[in-house]
């Protein structure tokens, strides 16, 4: 990993990958070597990994804690690309974000499916009115909760409002929120790993950071992103 050099004058381009365990730091770095300045992430005391734990764990509120780390520790003129270790984008300045993901039906209509009724109308309660409407009328999503950026915009445009919505959704559901048995009613297609829908907070982060793009224009651009493992969904 090379150093962070932050007397650096000059504008760097990190490259930051989120890890969750041994098998999966080994996986991103087979799969990253091509990229410079790496930074492996985890706040699972990976050995090798950047340490970025914080009150806002990952195996509940997903890449959150990354970008926490990203806005408190990179200077505000250097850019970041934000990948998880099982899915790579190009890399590229300016704004960019994952292509969003058609779906049948809107935004709330799958999350009520794939995830929870609950959580669905949970996050109804958070939202402004415009982005109301487009929570229950829009039938797409910017997946993953990655992005090319600049620092300064994570620091001043894009974590404040995350963190404000993370906020109130704990006002609704609780910040220590498990999921109960709605999670878990049979339907096809849907998961009902314990692990995998405990992550009620990464799940409403996608939807949030769908909502802030839908309701901005930041003069973002979008890029498929290469999934690295097999039968990967949202």
């Amino acid at each position: 990993m090379n150093e962070i050099k932050l007397d650096c004058p000059y504008e760097q381009q990190y490259h930051c990958i989120i890890s969750h365990n041994d098998y999966s730091f080994e996986f991103a770095k087979a799969h990253f070597q091509d990229y410079s300045n790496l930074l492996f992430l985890s706040d699972m005391g990976i050995n090798g990994t950047i340490n970025v734990a914080c009150d806002y764990p990952s195996n509940v509120y997903g890449e959150l804690p990354y970008y926490i780390w990203v806005a408190n520790n990179l200077r505000s003129q250097d850019w970041v690309s934000v990948h998880h270790y099982r899915r790579k984008a190009r890399l590229s300045l300016g704004l960019t974000l994952p292509t969003p993901i058609s779906f049948n039906g809107s935004m709330a209509d799958q999350m009520a499916y794939y995830h929870s009724i609950n959580l669905s109308k949970a996050v109804m309660q958070t939202l402004e009115p415009m982005e109301q409407q487009i929570f229950t009328k829009a039938n797409q999503l910017i997946p993953y909760n990655m992005m090319n950026a600049q620092v300064e915009f994570i620091q001043k445009e894009y974590l404040p409002y995350i963190l404000n919505k993370i906020t109130l959704l704990q006002g609704v559901l609780g910040k220590d929120f498990k999921p109960d048995e709605t999670f878990f009613e049979p339907k096809e297609g849907k998961r009902v790993d314990e692990w995998y829908q405990n992550r009620v907070y990464a799940f409403a982060m996608e939807r949030y950071t769908t909502l802030f793009f839908l309701t901005r224009n930041y003069g973002q651009q979008y890029q498929e992103v290469r999934l690295l493992e097999p039968n990967q969904r949202i």
